[in-house]
């Protein structure tokens, strides 16, 4: 995302956890909202387990509520923790599943959060189809059998639990790369660029725009570059649940082309970059809007639901008013609605 700094424009890349600390001194705060972990603090509290990136651990209790463990950092009711002891592969979501469950699944914690890095970080150095691909689901799935059974053992101890099982997003196939400062240099705006009066936060198969000046011509000229699928702005933003406001004035999601790869998954994404090279033609990617990467799964099991598919539209932020609903803690305010029958 891209910062305000002594008026400029500066993109950071959030997945460092050191990035906490720097939006906090730009905008004296780490998020708008509460979170779980603050929500549940005096109610049963909060802890996770994550392998995914630093800085999107981190920001699951910023201001450290709960319990977060990462194989980075660690922190538990304000005070420092040791970090997890696995690696960021397939191999240490399996060694953080096993000891969360020794760990958290022992405890009497409200809600407790285990994310693993796989099949995401797989897909993102491996084909979608591919032989890759299966292993990190199949050895993903393994995980959640693990923590399924573990939590099958408290039910028959008569604990009220309801298990959620989802993902964040799904993946697409990237077809072709585009430089969006390259083309920004070639469409006219490479001094807006390089005086921070613009710029792209590169988000995969999407790209954020931000601007301090006039904005129209260059979200113009991102309308018809063909390397473009759909370009939100405005309200667009809203709907897609993008703080706006600022200096952030769109949102691009990149092109999608027919096609199938060498596995005959459909679709070829254009992805964006910064920079001479880009090495992820072929592999996974994600982060813009289209059609299979907001099509992720999501699963809730306890033993008031009965067995069905629904067919909703659905978002990731209504999670957390689902799990607070259960848990019988208020979601006035929230932006999503709890999935649970009323």
């Amino acid at each position: 995302m891209a910062l305000v700094h002594e008026g400029r424009l500066t993109v950071h890349d959030v997945a460092p956890h050191s990035f906490v600390r720097t939006l906090r001194e730009a905008t004296g705060h780490a998020l708008n909202v509460p979170t779980l972990a603050q929500r549940l603090r005096h109610s049963g509290g909060f802890a996770a387990y994550s392998n995914v990136s630093a800085g999107a651990a981190a920001f699951l209790d910023p201001d450290r509520h709960g319990t977060v463990r990462h194989r980075n950092f660690g922190h538990a009711s304000g005070h420092d923790a040791a970090p997890l002891p696995v690696s960021h592969d397939i191999s240490g979501d399996e060694m953080m599943t096993r000891q969360f469950i020794d760990d958290v699944l022992g405890s009497d914690t409200a809600a407790c959060v285990l994310w693993l890095a796989n099949p995401d970080l797989t897909l993102h150095g491996a084909p979608l189809g591919s032989p890759e691909h299966f292993d990190a689901l199949a050895r993903s799935d393994a995980c959640v059998a693990q923590v399924e059974a573990a939590i099958e053992v408290r039910r028959r101890a008569n604990e009220d639990i309801l298990l959620i099982v989802g993902s964040d997003h799904g993946q697409e196939c990237v077809g072709s790369g585009v430089d969006v400062h390259a083309w920004a240099e070639s469409s006219g705006f490479g001094d807006a660029l390089r005086q921070g009066k613009i710029a792209f936060a590169t988000q995969g198969t999407a790209v954020l725009v931000y601007a301090l000046e006039q904005s129209g011509p260059l979200l113009d000229a991102l309308q018809v570059a063909p390397w473009t699928g759909e370009v939100a702005t405005g309200q667009g933003l809203t709907r897609l649940h993008a703080h706006h406001g600022g200096a952030l004035v769109g949102a691009v999601n990149m092109a999608r082309r027919e096609g199938l790869n060498a596995y005959g998954v459909p679709g070829q994404r254009v992805a964006a970059f910064e920079g001479p090279a880009f090495s992820g033609i072929g592999f996974g990617q994600h982060g813009g809007w289209g059609q299979d990467e907001t099509r992720p799964f999501l699963t809730m099991q306890h033993a008031s639901l009965e067995q069905c598919r629904v067919d909703a539209s659905t978002c990731l932020v209504d999670i957390a008013p689902t799990i607070l609903n259960f848990l019988g803690e208020p979601t006035e305010g929230m932006d999503g609605r709890s999935l649970l029958p009323a």
